[in-house]
């Protein structure tokens, strides 16, 4: 029997039981695919990171990210919960103002800087560059699946696909974002296209809380997800989506500071930092951060 170090940690939240949980198993080289995808079932949560050993020079370790249904190359909460873990085992070390580590998955490498914020970290992750794909054709088999009407769209903005997975959907205000009824099976027919697995991001400037920029909701049952509670690749795509068709104020060769959030309509608020680096209109990197914090911590046994 082989006994692996695994975890529950909520991660966009310093507070037990709110924002978005994600599986956390340690020394996962000897896993197969198979085994980890078994494993993500079990912990039937949104995505369960499996760390690594680095397998590109430079690196520090390899992740890889499997929903109960299949494996993604890329998930935000996960990765932050991962560091949170490695930083909470002393496996990584932070030392002074900051640290910064790399890893990679199958998107690609990508950096990590941990910021020491009293009980907590502040992790923040470099995300995949945005691209701006075309425009969603299907708008009003989409908006009945939401179980809203197209006028509910916000006008003179584009339902856009970016990064080619993700659906961004601006709505009129908080009400419509609060009053969704999605249809599950019918976005998840929606979100397969060939190959694709669409996700889908209903996003508002209008917000709960004063301190923040927009809120979103993210739906993603085309990849065993109805509804993901806070959503790191979403809000990385948010917040260049704002800068681009001008929600936010860009900083010509600067940097964009947006604060997210997301989570409250199912009872799991969190909230994201988003940073987004731009040449006036033109996005040329994000990258999300928030805390986490460990609720769960045990061995896993595999036979």
């Amino acid at each position: 029997m082989k006994k692996l170090l695994a975890k529950k940690v909520d991660a966009f939240t310093d507070t037990p039981l709110q924002g978005n949980p994600a599986g956390v198993v340690h020394g996962a080289d000897s896993l197969s695919t198979e085994t980890m995808q078994r494993i993500a079932r079990e912990f039937n949560l949104s995505e369960t990171a499996f760390i690594l050993s680095p397998e590109e020079d430079g690196c520090d370790i390899q992740l890889r990210y499997f929903t109960p249904q299949e494996e993604v190359d890329m998930c935000g909460h996960a990765t932050l919960a991962s560091y949170h873990s490695l930083v909470e085992e002393g496996i990584l070390k932070v030392s002074g103002a900051s640290s910064k580590f790399k890893h990679h998955n199958k998107a690609g490498t990508f950096e990590v800087e941990v910021r020491p914020r009293g009980a907590f970290h502040q992790i923040l992750m470099q995300m995949e560059r945005p691209s701006f794909n075309d425009e969603f054709e299907d708008t009003d088999k989409l908006a009945k699946a939401l179980g809203i009407t197209e006028k509910q769209f916000r006008s003179k903005l584009p339902v856009q696909i970016m990064n080619e997975k993700q659906v961004i959907i601006p709505v009129d205000g908080l009400s419509t974002v609060e009053k969704l009824e999605p249809d599950f099976p019918a976005l998840a027919k929606l979100g397969k296209k060939g190959k694709l697995r669409l996700r889908f991001l209903v996003l508002t400037t209008e917000t709960h809380d004063m301190g923040t920029n927009y809120h979103i909701r993210y739906f993603a049952p085309s990849i065993g997800v109805d509804e993901d509670p806070v959503t790191g690749v979403g809000h990385a795509a948010a917040g260049a989506y704002m800068v681009r068709h001008k929600l936010a104020k860009a900083t010509t060769g600067g940097v964009t500071n947006l604060t997210g959030e997301q989570g409250h309509f199912v009872q799991r608020p969190g909230k994201a930092s988003v940073e987004v680096r731009s040449e006036g209109l033109v996005v040329r990197d994000v990258r999300v951060g928030g805390s986490a914090v460990t609720t769960l911590r045990g061995e896993l046994t595999i036979g």
